[in-house]
């Protein structure tokens, strides 16, 4: 089997063959090279991604199960690599449940989810879509309803007109035969008819002042323009929020990449931490100058010894040798034997300031040293430089300190016990065991290169100290950045939760603006209607206005001609527009059956007409954004050239074709969209039904297998704590154990099942139970942990043919801790027929051997060679010769050395 792993998609590929496929040469890099021409070898057909690689190789339950760990990922703990104390009760809950098989039962779960939500969301859709399309269904449904109406005013407007014709012949025939009375009634009818033209004209102008349609027809207009100014800027902030949730987004996958090293370890600690470490490289820093002044010190003070000018009398001698004397100090002078020390350094440490000089410069050695307060002068004969001698027993100094030190030692007396010398006339006391010699240059020397050596391994060991103090800084400052990173992402998830909501807010608030929008945008068309159909009845006021002028000055005109009005009665006008005799314009009106509408005459028809003509227009305007522009212009038209009194017929079937045309091309549509519209609704009505019934049987049964789910989960983990229980108790020193589990399904935890394990055990026979995260034994825990595992597997004997990988196997456990670890291993594989394989380390294997039936030997040959040796493999049960059948594939890798 190969595998081919890459940065770029795909990630990981598989491919295989029978027989042994490798590469064969003498270096890596040979070997290397011959990848990608091996690879190209391999049947392409059976490639295979990371995705589907475990279930293609071991189906979709868990019969193999190992614990990997390598150094290019994070450490996780594992019931397998028996780390139980290091997981959590859910991570042990899952683990067991792996074990167990039984996560086909939440996959089962998951897919009852799966179907629920979609379900669901059709539901949802559907709905949206229904109501959506009934708001529309209802605009059309209203059109239809108006263009009913306006047929019928039509047909009442044909009606009133041929009324109108047929009363007027009438009227026309009594005016004719009533011409003499008429003449009478003239100025009645002239007064009459001048109040009439007053109220029209007071009608006309309540209909001017009338301005609240104007105003509302404003006011709609200004409230669509608002609305459509927020609902564009909503739109803005939508987009905004969109960035918004982008820009979060990247930033998320950022801190993603940053936290994948991230302990767990807040920034309050690491920042504590952190602190810490540069307070330590501070004092690191300060004791590494403290040690460099302290070297430089030493090298100045060596120096200084050496050219014998250290200490207060050094520098004494340095003014002293500037001016041309000669000058030395007394300790610098002087050299002690060993056996001398004790009394001498006590008798000389008083004149450790002190200079001795020839007696001729005594006088301009002290003018000379007036600015050195402390330093004694010690007038000798002879010169200060002069060679050394034995001067008295184990002093040794030039000849010129001779009558000094005989002084010294005649004046000061020795006492031991306690190292000291005494003055007897001050009574004083000198205490000596200098721990150094501090007489000498040659000694005192020595010393000074011994404090330097000290100094610079001081120096050094401080430096040392600095720099792993500044790596361990910067490492902290890494893991501060880490841990800064973690807190900020979990921010940051914060803040992408939040901008989503806010941009799923805005969405549903643009979508409410859109809502709002379209109903003032009715609202606006509604108000220019009204508005027009206001206008419409200006216009009719206007006209009846003029009607009434022209009556007005028509009974004026026949005051005062009475006698020529009897020939413009016009009857022969309306005879003609009446299309027949008087006899049937008679019955025309005979057939009228309303007392009111008998009472009518030809003006009042003529109005019934006109208002009937007026309300058709009304009616259909409503809806002249759906009509062409040409047929709205030609219907204007025709409103304002309503025919006069006593024209023909046809004079109004002109002015009424346009509108009659447009409504009989609409009437058979109408009455299929009507059907259709009804059918549509039927249709999705039973489709919602349809729908909610669907997501009510998922719920059931998503109940049904969540149900199933807990119970079949809690029996297997009950069946794992009684044998678990019957393990440790069967075991030397086991007193019992058991499991304590809590099982939350989705519906508690909002997202994923949750089972929760805490295996508990007793430390005495009558001691409480203990969970596993107390303090214990590690070699105890591990095999507790074994214990467990193999409590999983005795609990579910259902499954056949399974392999249980155990890695580290009996490492860290007692010689009888391991025993009994490996005994109840086997008793498992062989009562549950289950194949256990154990990685051990060679301290381990002499105990194995005893319980296990096969054995094979991995031996790496160096860290330079990629391949191990030849694998050996030996079998010891009643099956061991199947061992043999492996011999030709061990001898086939490699040849034995």
């Amino acid at each position: 089997m190969w595998l081919r792993i890459s940065s770029q998609t795909p990630y990981l590929q598989m491919r295989w063959v029978r027989d042994l496929h490798v590469a064969v040469a003498d270096t890596d890099q040979e070997r290397s090279d011959q990848a990608d021409s091996l690879w190209g070898q391999l049947p392409a057909k059976s490639s295979n991604g990371a995705q589907s690689m475990g279930e293609f190789l071991y189906g979709d339950a868990p019969r193999c199960l190992a614990y990997l760990d390598t150094s290019m990922r994070p450490m996780v703990a594992s019931l397998l690599s028996q780390q139980m104390t290091s997981m959590a009760p859910d991570a042990i809950g899952d683990a067991l449940i792996a074990l167990t098989g039984q996560s086909r039962l939440l996959v089962k779960e998951q897919k009852g989810r799966v179907k629920y939500d979609e379900a669901a969301q059709e539901l949802r859709v559907q709905e949206v879509n229904d109501q959506n399309r009934r708001i529309a269904e209802a605009a059309q449904l209203a059109a239809i309803d108006r263009r009913d109406l306006a047929r019928q005013a039509l047909t009442a407007a044909n009606r009133s007109w041929e009324l109108h014709l047929a009363v007027g012949l009438g009227e026309r025939e009594e005016e004719l035969t009533a011409a003499a009375a008429e003449r009478e009634q003239a100025q009645e009818d002239v007064e009459q008819a001048k109040e009439r033209t007053r109220e029209a004209k007071a009608h006309l102008n309540r209909l001017r002042e009338d301005t609240g349609s104007r105003k509302a027809a404003q006011a709609a207009e200004e409230e669509r323009e608002r609305l459509h100014r927020v609902r564009t800027r909503q739109t803005e902030i939508v987009g905004e929020l969109h960035s918004d949730v982008k820009q979060l987004t990247e930033e998320r996958k950022r801190l993603l990449r940053v936290t994948d090293r991230f302990d767990g370890i807040g920034v309050d600690q690491r920042q504590a931490e952190f602190e810490r470490m540069r307070e330590r490289l501070d004092s690191t820093v300060f004791l590494h100058r403290r040690s460099v002044a302290r070297r430089e010190e030493a090298e100045h003070h060596l120096e200084q010894v050496r050219a014998g000018e250290d200490g207060t009398a050094g520098e004494a001698v340095r003014r002293l040798r500037e001016l041309g004397v000669r000058a030395r100090g007394l300790l610098d002078s002087v050299v002690l034997d060993q056996d001398a020390r004790p009394e001498w350094e006590a008798h000389l440490w008083r004149f450790r300031n002190s200079v001795a000089v020839a007696a001729g410069d005594a006088e301009f050695a002290l003018r000379s040293l007036q600015d050195f307060p402390g330093v004694s002068i010690i007038r000798v004969d002879g010169s200060p430089d002069g060679a050394a001698t034995m001067l008295l027993e184990g002093v040794t100094a030039p000849p010129a300190f001779g009558a000094f030190l005989e002084a010294v030692r005649s004046r000061y007396a020795f006492a031991h016990g306690l190292d000291r010398s005494h003055d007897p006339d001050l009574d004083e006391w000198m205490l000596s065991g200098f721990p150094e010699p501090v007489t000498g240059r040659e000694a005192r020397i020595s010393v000074a290169e011994s404090e330097l050596r000290a100094a610079v391994r001081a120096e050094r060991q401080s430096g040392r100290t600095l720099t792993n103090a500044r790596r361990a800084l910067q490492r902290q400052q890494e893991l501060l950045d880490i841990a800064t990173a973690a807190e900020r992402l979990e921010a940051c998830r914060e803040e992408l939760r939040v901008a989503e909501a806010e941009h799923a807010e805005a969405v549903t608030a643009a979508d409410h603006l859109q809502t709002l929008w379209t109903a003032a945008d009715r609202q606006y068309t509604a108000a220019r209607i009204a508005l027009g159909n206001h206008e419409l009845l200006v216009e009719s006021a206007q006209r009846e206005l003029r009607a009434a002028e022209v009556e007005f000055g028509r009974l004026r005109r026949a005051l005062q001609s009475a006698n020529e009005k009897v020939e413009r009665v016009q009857h022969e006008k309306w005879l003609l527009a009446w299309g027949g005799d008087s006899d049937s314009a008679k019955k025309h009106i005979a057939r009228v059956k309303d007392r009111t509408e008998r009472r009518r005459t030809a003006q009042d028809w003529w109005n019934h007409a006109s208002s009937s003509f007026l309300e058709a227009l009304t009616v259909i305007r409503q809806d002249r954004d759906t009509f062409p522009h040409a047929l709205v212009k030609l219907i204007d038209t025709a409103a304002r050239s309503v025919p006069e009194p006593g024209r023909a017929k046809e004079a109004l079937g002109t002015a009424l074709q346009p509108l009659d045309e447009l409504l009989e091309e609409c009437e058979i549509p109408d009455s299929t969209n009507k059907t259709l519209i009804a059918t549509e609704q039927e249709e999705r009505e039973r489709n919602l039904t349809t729908a909610r019934r669907e997501v009510n049987r998922q719920i059931e049964s998503l109940e049904i297998i969540r149900a199933t789910v807990a119970r079949s989960i809690k029996l297997i983990l009950a069946r794992i704590s009684d044998q678990f229980d019957e393990l440790d108790r069967e075991r030397d020193g086991g007193y019992g154990a058991r499991l304590d589990y809590e099982v939350l399904d989705p519906s508690a935890t909002g997202s994923r099942w949750k089972v929760n394990v805490v295996p508990r055990w007793q430390r005495s026979p009558q001691g409480a139970y203990v969970s596993y995260q107390k303090i214990a034994n590690g070699a105890q825990v591990k095999v507790f942990a074994i214990q467990l595992v193999l409590a999983s597997l005795l609990a579910d004997s259902d499954v056949p043919g399974r392999v249980l990988v155990l890695d580290e196997l009996g490492n860290s456990l007692g010689d009888e801790n391991r025993r009994d670890v490996l005994r109840e291993l086997q008793k498992v594989a062989v009562k549950q027929q289950v194949t256990i394989l154990g990685t051990c380390q060679d301290s381990v294997i002499h105990d194995a051997v005893r319980h296990c039936g096969q054995v094979l030997w991995f031996n790496h040959v160096s860290n330079s060679e990629v391949y191990n040796r030849p694998t050996r493999s030996w079998g010891s049960d009643e099956n061991g010769r199947h061992v043999e059948h492996l011999a030709f594939w061990l001898r086939s890798g490699r040849a034995v050395d």
